[in-house]
């Protein structure tokens, strides 16, 4: 306990000592009427868990998919820029733009076969006889051996800001802000028609493809607030908090083929509808040149809701496609590195 109690003290007498020397970000800034930063960002979207199981073996029902792991994508590595232009008049401008990119390819089988509740509308559809290689089969049941899953997903955020700083490192921001989400999720189920021709038993192979695009044009404005707070002459600590209410008119359009049917059929909704996008962040800053250079590392977070995410499409497809379903609620965090040079 005693050891305990002296490191705590220790730690404290440096941190007020430090302090005591240290400056705030703005004071070091003085005369410095440029800003530019550029971050590398490490982002993580973690599926969210709708309870909806999407993929079984069809012989043991052991869950091989579900609502889940539909909407969790790997980690991306997008790019983040910021510009600040401070003024005479106490205001300072600010435009931030970043990009990232999402990417997951997924396949599944069995030796058991799979099941699906997607598959029953394929079943339904399914003709009594069909030619097939140029032969009249009868077709008799199908069979669910693989699904391929490739979801594809990037976000484009341009947003220009007001800053004004209230109190020794804190600074209140609004502007406007635009974020377009982009998503693209591809299926492929392949299968084996069971069937017979003049009473002989026969098999041939069926592939039904599927594309879900979202889209999402989201524009309004946003309020926030930054906090800088010195550790030491080259350290300083940072972090920021944002809301906003947006205009969302969000599109989502369904194609589907498969070798029975190798023309598409194509469906195309679009709804208006309001969202919303939290962020939330801080950062670790060292001064490698001070008040010029320095660099950063720190979290990132941002919650979007009341979006249309692909694969909330696809489940609602089940029961068939017939308006764009907004209830996506995307969660983005991860690591950011970046440096910041000013004059």
């Amino acid at each position: 306990m005693k050891t305990l109690v002296l490191v705590i003290t220790a730690a404290l007498t440096w941190l007020s000592t430090t302090i005591a020397f240290a400056q705030w970000p703005q004071t070091t800034y003085d005369g410095r009427m440029w800003e530019w930063n550029a971050s590398a960002r490490i982002m993580e979207r973690p599926g969210t868990d709708m309870d909806i199981g999407l993929l079984t073996d069809a012989l043991t029902n052991e869950p091989l998919f579900d609502s889940e792991d539909a909407t969790d994508l790997e980690t991306s590595v997008g790019v983040e820029l910021n510009f600040v232009r401070k003024t005479n008049f106490g205001i300072e401008w600010e435009f931030r733009t970043f990009v990232d990119i999402w990417e997951t390819e997924q396949t599944f089988t069995s030796v058991n076969n799979l099941e699906s509740p997607f598959f029953d509308p394929i079943r339904a559809a399914l003709p009594p006889a069909a030619v097939i290689g140029g032969v009249l089969v009868n077709i008799d049941g199908i069979d669910f051996n693989s699904l391929d899953y490739d979801y594809d997903s990037n976000i484009f955020n341009v947003e220009l800001n007001a800053r004004r700083t209230v109190l020794p490192g804190v600074t209140l921001l609004a502007g406007p802000r635009f974020l377009y989400l982009e998503d693209t999720l591809d299926t492929q189920i392949n299968a084996t028609i069971n069937g017979n021709v003049a009473g002989v038993p026969v098999t041939a192979p069926f592939t039904q493809n599927t594309r879900v695009e979202t889209e999402n044009p989201m524009i309004g404005f946003q309020i926030g607030a930054d906090v800088a707070v010195p550790v030491s002459q080259s350290m300083f600590v940072t972090g920021f908090i944002k809301a906003g209410g947006y205009g969302n008119t969000a599109r989502a359009t369904l194609t589907t083929f498969n070798s029975l049917q190798p023309a598409a059929a194509v469906n195309s909704f679009r709804r208006s509808q309001g969202s919303f996008i939290g962020e939330v962040g801080g950062k670790v800053n060292f001064e490698i040149i001070p008040g010029c250079f320095s660099v950063s590392g720190g979290y990132q977070a941002m919650w979007l809701d009341n979006v249309a995410i692909a694969p909330n499409q696809l489940t609602t497809a089940i029961t068939g496609f017939s308006r764009v379903e907004v209830t996506g609620t995307p969660f983005i965090h991860g690591l950011v590195f970046g440096a910041t040079f000013r004059r």
